[in-house]
């Protein structure tokens, strides 16, 4: 009996040891160089879902249909060549030092511009004769100096440089990082975000090479299919976001490792388990593409479902899940509240995590057009010591992985005994 008991264990820690090692390769991999950030430009996102259609096919997980691909497509701006921010003759660090705003349009050339005082932002009837300089081309651009602002100040900086971006270019000066995203439009000028200590006390001469491109692209979502081993079963689905930032030229990248290549790591964790062990539901795995420019994938496969979203008895979306040392938030724990009581019983009795937090409704990741077409929806996260998100530095050594495996056998638990 003790080796029978012994062997269990053993067994037991295994597959989480094997959970959480192939779990860090998945994400390590899909955070690679070689995706280019999962985005828009070197084909980064297409790779990415190819990857991820190659390893359910490993798994024994089939595809819904003749293909585990569902193809839509949108508008974004990109910047496929590399751009250059130069200031009193030195060139920044992109990424680092500075970045583009995601709507930037282009510019190619030395500035005439002007710098924008705190005191006029307060009366900004005053920056008429700037708005008519810029119309005339009399300046080419303008320095935004957004340093230390906060409330109303802030808000008529952020609304100026929306303002003047329609008549020459802006250089906003920051001291707190700002993150990238992805957007489908283009503004007429090139729009950079600075570090102030980048910059030298005083600006003298501003030359910048930016060209980027506004676009179709088409994309796909990748979904994933277990049967159960019941006929008429309902559906239980497992959702994380594949697509990242991309990246610039040949220059920076965001690798996106925990946005959100540690979600798909977990969304292939899943998968594997219930291939090896089938569960009541039919269960759907669907990476989404299109989730950094407005939830786009998702919105597609809620207008065009594959399976009826009246089968859908729950969804579990996974995004930012590289950590979890300080516990999970559950985004609409307090709109099923019936389901979140249920998580947190079978948290209390097996100490998976430290605590698990609920928060109300929130358009913030692919649960919400699902909850919004009546799809009874959970958005879940981990919460830990990094923070570093929509910027270079988003990188698969920073994860701790600290409660991949407990959260896993939480999710198991819980569809189990979900009714």
């Amino acid at each position: 009996m003790k080796l029978l008991l012994l062997l269990l264990f053993t067994g037991f820690n295994f597959l989480l040891f094997a959970q959480k090692e192939e779990g860090q390769q998945w994400c390590k991999a899909l955070s690679d160089r070689s995706f280019f950030g999962r985005g828009y430009v070197k084909g980064g996102d297409s790779l990415a879902a190819a990857y991820i259609a190659g390893e359910f096919k490993r798994l024994g997980v089939q595809p819904l249909g003749k293909s585990y691909f569902q193809s839509f497509d949108f508008r974004v701006n990109t910047f496929p060549t590399d751009i250059q921010l130069i200031i009193n003759g030195k060139e920044l660090e992109l990424g680092k030092e500075y970045i583009p705003n995601e709507e930037s349009g282009a510019f190619i050339g030395d500035w005439k511009f002007r710098i924008i005082t705190v005191s006029e932002l307060m009366h900004p009837e005053k920056l008429v004769t700037t708005r008519d300089s810029l119309m005339k081309k009399t300046y080419s651009g303008i320095v935004i100096n957004a340093c230390g602002l906060k409330g109303d100040t802030l808000d008529m900086a952020n609304a100026l440089s929306a303002f003047f971006i329609q008549h020459g270019n802006i250089l906003k000066i920051v001291d707190k990082k700002e993150s990238f995203s992805v957007a489908g439009a283009q503004y007429p000028y090139a729009f950079f975000v600075v570090q102030k200590e980048a910059l030298p006390e005083n600006i003298t001469s501003i030359k910048s090479i930016i060209k980027p491109v506004l676009k179709q692209h088409k994309t796909q979502n990748v979904i994933g299919f277990i049967p159960a081993a019941k006929k008429n079963a309902p559906y239980l689905f497992f959702t994380a976001h594949y697509d990242h930032l991309g990246g610039i030229g040949n220059q920076v990248f965001f690798p996106g490792a925990s946005d959100n290549a540690s979600g798909v790591a977990m969304l292939l964790s899943m998968a594997d388990y219930y291939k090896k062990n089938p569960s009541d539901y039919n269960m759907v795995f669907i990476a989404f593409a299109g989730e950094e420019a407005g939830l786009l994938g998702s919105k597609y496969y809620v207008e065009h479902p594959v399976i009826p979203l009246s089968k859908i008895k729950f969804l579990i979306n996974l995004d930012l899940m590289g950590n979890g040392e300080d516990g999970i938030t559950v985004v609409n724990g307090s709109v099923f509240k019936k389901e979140f009581e249920l998580l947190q019983s079978i948290n209390n009795e097996k100490n998976y995590l430290p605590v698990i937090k609920s928060r109300g409704k929130a358009a913030n990741s692919d649960h919400y057009f699902f909850t919004e077409k009546g799809v009874p929806s959970f958005f879940i996260y981990t919460m830990g010591k990094n923070l570093n998100y929509h910027d270079v530095f988003d990188v698969y050594e920073d994860l701790s992985f600290a409660k991949f495996n407990e959260i896993v056998w939480l999710l198991i638990d819980f569809v189990e005994k979900i009714e």
